[in-house]
Formats: C-alpha cells, structure tokens, sequence
C-alpha cells in the first residue's frame, strides 16, 4: 500500500531545555515535515516507499530539509550554525549505499555493519565511541555509539564535537540517526546524552495529506540552471580525455546534462574509475563528486589534485593558493553568500562529505535567496538549487564552508557574437552613448543607452535572452525608443526590482528645464510609475537644472531616485515612490 512520506515532529517535554541550548523557535506542538524516501528496484525510475515517521524528539535545530526523490542520497537535515547543531536522518534502501558514506551496500541484518564501520570512523577521527542512550527507533530499542571529535564546522578551527549515532533496519531499510553539537557554547556532553533519552521515531499509521508550516524546502529538482552564462569555451577540455566524459577510457560515461563553462558534469551515479589527470598525479575517481572539483581547480587554476573526500576539498586546498588565489568561507558569515565559480563542501559530520561548484547565486542584500550548483554523485541531473536564508546555505546536507577566487585568471568574451565588436548591441545609423547595465534576479543583463537614430536623443534598452540582445518591448531600442519624447533624453540609469522589474530614470528638456523622468516595463510597455513620471516636469518638477539621475531599491521593493539638481548651486535630491507618489525622503 503505498502512504504518503511523512515525518511528524513532535516537542513536548520541557526539562533540560536551559541545559542543552534548546532553541525556543523550534517549539511548538506537532509539525509535519516530508521526507522522500526511495527504495531502488530494477525499474529505471525509482518509486516511492510511502513510510510515514513520527519523530519526537527535545532537540531539533531548525528545520528539516529533504533530498529530492531520485537524488543518490535521501537524507533529510536540520541544522543551526554558531554553534553547529545538527539533526539527520539517512534512509539506504536495501542493495544501496549512501555516496557520502564510507559504509558497503545495505543489507537484511546489515545495521551492526554499518555501526562498526561507524564507530570505526570514529575512533580514526580520535574519538572514542561509548554506549549513547537507547531510544525507541522504528518499533526497536536501539543502542547508539557517541564521540567527542574534533571537527571543522564553524569558521576555520576545529572544535570539539560530540556526535551520537544511531543505526536501525526497518521497512527494508537501514537507517542512520545522526546528532551532533559544537561543545564550544559550553554544552554539558551528559546532560545533553541524558536529555536524548526521549528520542523516538516510529511509523505512524496516519496518512498526511498537507505538510504544516514547518516543513520546509524540497530541494535539488533539476531545473534548468538559471543565470547567464557570459562565457564561451572558457575552460579547456580534459587533457587526459578520449571523447565525452572520457567515455573512450571510461566505458558506459556520459554527461548528466548540466555544465558550467565548459566544465561538464558527468555520470553514472556512483561510478568509481580511478583516473589521474597527468603521470604522478594524484589518483580520482570518475564520476565521484571530488573528481568534478579537482577537474575544475585543475583546468582552471592549474592547481594540482589533492587528497580529500567531498567535505575536505575547501579545508584540504593546500595553504600556499589561500589568500592568493582563494579565500575560505563559512557558512552564514554575513555579507557572504556563494557566487558562481565558488567550490563548496558538505557534510562535516559525514564519513564522505560532498563538494560541488556554484554555477550561479541570486541572493538579496538580506541574504536570502538560493544558489545553482554543478554536482556529480548526487543528483540525476548534474544540477541543483539550494536555499539562501540570513546568509547561511541550507538543503538535505549541511554545507560547511567554501572556496572564493580572489584572483581571476579568465578572460573577458563577448556576450552574443558581435556584442563588443562592429555595431555591438546597439548597430544604429546614430550616435549611441551613456550606457547604464543591470542583473535582473535571475542573471538576465539588461543595458540602457541613450540614441540619436531617430534624429532626437532618445532613451533605448535592449535584454540578452540567451540567444540575441532583443528589444524589450516593440521599439524599446528604435524609434522614438522608451522615451519617445520631443525633448532630449539622457543620461539613462536602468535598474531591476527585487521582482525582476526594469526601471529607467533620465533626463529630459522636454518642458524647456531639464527634469528626471521614469519609466518601469510592466510586461506589455514602459509604463510611467505614477501619472506625469516621464512627463511635464517629471519627478524632479524642479526650475532648475536635474541631472545625472541614479536608481535603487530596497528590499521590499520601493524604488528611490537621486539626482544632482543645480540652481543657485549644485545639491543632491532624493525621491521615493509610495504607491501613490514621487514623494521627498525626510522633509527638505
């Protein structure tokens, strides 16, 4: 039969609250949070086991965040930073391994393998694991292995942290229970052992048809990866390669679909053919995730491979490129956020980890949004998408930290053939002058200019669809272009709202004084923003003289104009519109 996947939060009980950090925001009944779980047969396309869990549990650090369905890995994570606190739960179908674990396929009566190897693990990374808490686990009192561990989760240094793990054999699965906690906040490792004696996950009879307001994110779909590519050809192919994805040396490759500056993501899924990129070099493993990044350090940086499974690649990079060709980064550091060319890891408390390369970001000046990622071993696709919130990148699995290029080596391309050469994007029989460029949301470059073509100084705009520089509306960037006015326009400044508008303002002397006029695309015209926006005096309205007009946004959206107005003297006006009106910014 099959049941919807569900998993039931329940919190509860409210002793060691104070004792272990609890975090109040995550209290407050019974919430719902869904978590596919995939059980692979031989059917090409993996179905959906329906298995509903109830889980309670005092420690839940934020909200859980699920792996897409017929991504490699189905975990689902939750996770708070400063310090790490971290909740997962890991489901491995039988005749299955989990790609960020070091642990063999799953098998009937194989949860005491997958302790030892654990528990092994462990004691490599100087822990020394001890009995945890038995906790009741799908019908089953089970008895987890805890360690102390010193691990890279916050910022560069290692701190000590306590994990404790838990393996369990149900619905012909095996499933990996995972907390772990920074001590550094001075956490009591017995109290907060004690405090998880009331951990229980069992399978509910309960069919969920809606998750509640806590369930959080299905992240990594494949979608087509957003953003522009401004490059062609940017990165060389693998020198060491013999057709695609080396398919002539490495039988039965192919590339999963994704790419990023040439840089292509290849497959199948754990796949594991050593290669190595020159003689001497050190060894990968096609199509592992680390393969992907040491390919790109390589073609890119000229940056030998090094060792390191996925979630050691950022902390592995040898000392002598950091501070000279990259700079590290930690997860949630405000004013950071991943751009694309990025390299990220994942997955501290893991055996494997994961890495991969940001191929794009849209993220707001709060810090919230989402990143693109280019990724093998993973998903099917080659590609995913994860959350962006106050500046900490979340999904499936907790993302440690990242590489940033402090030092470009590429080069500049033209955007289109022809957009830097012979009549560029513009290729009017005019004068073409005073360009003004901005991003949209979603990575779409769109340029304003003023143009003489049509005999007047006009005000054209054109937008890089992937393909050509399209007008963006009929006779944005001919005629009498967005401006269309008897005056000469000038000086544009184009700028996009939060929700992939287009704004222009300019000057105009259409009404014998030069004023500040603007203009949004409203998906059919350039629309003014309020009656007389872009006529008559405009939104400067001034009797002197209005020049050299800026544009910006806040984050709810509101645009503000600023401009340099001479009279008696030169002095700096601002204007914002409130829905209603171009009104002054403060009195005077």
């Amino acid at each position: 039969m099959k049941r919807k996947i569900s998993i039931v939060i329940s919190l509860s009980a409210i002793f060691f609250l104070m004792a272990i950090g609890f975090d109040s925001q995550a209290a407050g009944g019974s919430n719902t949070v869904y978590l596919p779980l995939v059980k692979y047969g031989n059917s090409a396309s993996p179905t959906l086991d329906g298995i509903p869990l109830k889980v309670g549990s005092l420690f839940l650090p934020g909200e859980f965040e699920v792996s897409a369905t017929d991504d490699a890995n189905q975990i689902a994570t939750a996770f708070l930073l400063n310090p790490f606190r971290e909740f997962s739960i890991t489901s491995v179908a039988y005749g299955e391994s989990p790609t960020v674990e070091n642990l063999p396929n799953a098998t009937p009566g194989g949860a005491e393998i997958y302790r030892n190897a654990l528990s092994d693990f462990r004691t490599q990374q100087g822990g020394n694991p001890q009995p945890a808490p038995a906790v009741l686990l799908l019908g089953q009192m089970i008895v987890g292995s805890y360690s102390i561990v010193e691990l890279i989760t916050d910022g560069e240094t290692a701190q000590a942290t306590l994990i404790v793990e838990w393996v369990v054999e149900a619905e012909s699965h095996l499933w990996i229970i995972r907390i772990a906690h920074d001590l550094s906040d001075g956490t009591n490792p017995t109290v907060f052992l004690t405090s998880l004696q009331g951990l229980n996950i069992e399978i509910s009879n309960t069919d969920v048809e809606q998750p509640s307001s806590m369930v959080t994110h299905l992240y990594g779909e494949s979608y087509p990866i957003s953003g522009v590519n401004l490059t062609t050809a940017t990165l060389p192919l693998p020198s060491w390669w013999s057709g695609n994805c080396n398919v002539n040396n490495h039988s039965g490759s192919y590339p999963l679909g994704a790419s990023y500056d040439d840089l292509v993501a290849c497959g199948p899924l754990k796949s594991a053919q050593l290669v190595q990129f020159f003689a001497g070099a050190h060894g990968e493993y096609e199509w592992q995730c680390v393969e992907l990044a040491m390919r790109y350090l390589y073609v890119k940086y000229d940056i030998d491979p090094y060792p390191g499974n996925g979630k050691d690649v950022v902390n592995n990079m040898p000392q002598q490129y950091i501070g000279s060709t990259f700079e590290r980064i930690t997860n949630g550091t405000p004013n950071h956020a991943p751009v694309s060319g990025d390299v990220i890891s994942f997955g501290a408390t893991t055996t494997y980890g994961h890495v991969a390369i940001v191929t794009s970001a849209n993220v707001d000046n709060e810090g919230n949004g989402s990143i693109e990622i280019l990724e093998q071993n993973w998903s099917q696709s080659g590609h995913r998408s994860l959350p962006v919130a106050n500046w900490r990148v979340g999904g499936s699995m907790s993302v440690v930290n990242w590489l940033h290029s402090i030092n470009f080596s590429g080069s500049w391309q033209e955007v289109g053939v022809g957009s830097a050469s012979n009549g560029g994007i513009s290729n009017n029989a005019g004068n073409s002058s005073a360009p003004s460029l901005a991003l949209a949301p979603d990575g779409t470059p769109y340029v304003a200019w003023e143009d003489a073509s049509s005999g007047n100084d006009e005000i054209y705009v054109r937008a890089w669809n992937g393909s050509n520089w399209a007008e963006v509306g009929v006779g944005s960037a001919s005629g009498g272009g967005i401006s269309n006015s008897v005056g000469i326009s000038g000086e544009p400044f184009i700028a996009i709202a939060p929700d992939g508008t287009p704004y222009v303002a300019w000057l105009n002397n259409s009404n014998g004084n030069h004023e500040i006029y603007v203009r949004a695309w409203n998906g059919s015209s350039w629309a003014e923003v309020g009656v007389g926006s872009a006529s008559g005096g405009g939104i400067s309205n001034t009797v002197g003289y209005s020049l050299f007009p800026t544009l910006a946004f806040n984050s709810n959206g509101t645009p503000y104009v600023a401009w340099q107005e001479d009279g008696s003297g030169s002095e700096i006006y601002v204007r914002a519109w409130n829905g209603s009106s171009w009104a002054e910014v403060g009195v005077g």
